[in-house]
């Protein structure tokens, strides 16, 4: 009997504790998060300027980032400093891409940077993400705290952010798949804060290659194709039409879960085709049904491109 009564003891005990370790463990997800968000804070309402260098793989870049809060915006100016200068300007995570050695403007193109400017935005959610501090260390003699911020459907890149006790800005960011591989590392290798502003771009630039949505008619309501299987922390965002290289037309969709996207095109079949590609954050892959060819390419696992094209089989239409 005594030995009953111990051992009821002992299992109110553990239930206990396990609550109360689900319970500290989500405070400790929470102050991680605010600690995350305060950061974000911090990079879009300062002022400073940045060197950064990318040594995934066999790959190796540097970059300029000059950020300025300005007028209530928020502005980045990155260039390549490898070979011409050239790279993109962002206002509120809109812009364009330059060629200053060319003197060229244009709309703006994909960057492998880009996810450092949108994971860092004071507005971009973390749906669906938790959040745990992964270890502190020192940099250059500087206390660096290690935060993990990782997705809890297991699909989607989890992100290692390395932040500057001192200034709360970023000292790195890597992105990493659900198998563990580094698709990109950037790492800040200097840090000026509050310096002499360069000549910003002018709004007229900006406004020149912003998108203007059309209000004219009655907002018309975007399904998905009942033929993709898309993930739960992914929503439909944009759809419309795009001319191939061929003359083709190909219909599109964009999902996005705040920080990454991806599009899918549905088009004519083509004879020669090339299935999977996988470039650092990028991924694509493709699939035929009974009439069209199905491509996602996207800043995306290639599990999620994979699960995005499960249905899709020669005997759909």
């Amino acid at each position: 009997m005594r030995l009953l009564s111990e051992t009821a003891k002992f299992i109110n005990f553990a239930v206990l504790f396990f609550f109360f370790s689900i319970s500290s463990a989500k405070a400790d997800s929470n102050s991680c998060m605010l600690d995350f968000q305060n950061m974000q804070q911090r990079f879009y309402y300062s002022s400073f300027e940045m060197n950064l260098s990318n040594a995934t793989g066999q790959t190796y870049a540097s970059y300029s980032l000059v950020h300025r809060y300005k007028n209530n915006s928020s502005i980045n100016i990155w260039k390549n400093l490898n070979g011409e200068v050239a790279g993109y300007a962002l206002k509120n995570l809109a812009g364009y891409d330059f060629n200053n050695d060319r003197n060229l403007v244009s709309p703006l193109s994909w960057h492998e940077t880009l996810i450092f400017d949108r994971i860092f935005d004071k507005n971009s959610k973390l749906d669906g993400y938790a959040c745990v501090v992964a270890g502190r260390t020192r940099l250059q003699g500087r206390k660096v705290t290690i935060l993990r911020l990782a997705p809890k459907d297991d699909l989607r890149y989890s992100y290692f952010v390395g932040k500057d006790d001192e200034s709360s800005l970023p000292t790195e960011l890597a992105v990493v798949t659900p198998d563990g591989l580094t698709a990109l590392r950037l790492s800040v290798t200097s840090l000026k804060l509050d310096s002499i502003p360069e000549t910003l771009p002018e709004d007229a630039i900006f406004e020149r290659f912003s998108v203007a949505s059309d209000n004219t008619g009655a907002e018309q309501k975007i399904e998905p194709w009942q033929v993709l299987n898309i993930p739960k922390s992914y929503r439909l965002t944009e759809e419309g039409r795009q001319a191939l290289p061929s003359g083709d037309l190909a219909d599109f969709q964009v999902y996005s879960d705040g920080i990454t996207d991806f599009r899918v095109y549905r088009s004519p079949k083509m004879s020669v085709t090339i299935p999977a590609v996988r470039n650092g954050t990028l991924s694509l892959l493709r699939r035929n049904s009974a009439s069209y060819e199905y491509a996602v390419i996207g800043e995306i696992p290639h599990a999620i491109a994979e699960t995005v094209l499960s249905k899709i089989n020669p005997k759909n239409r």
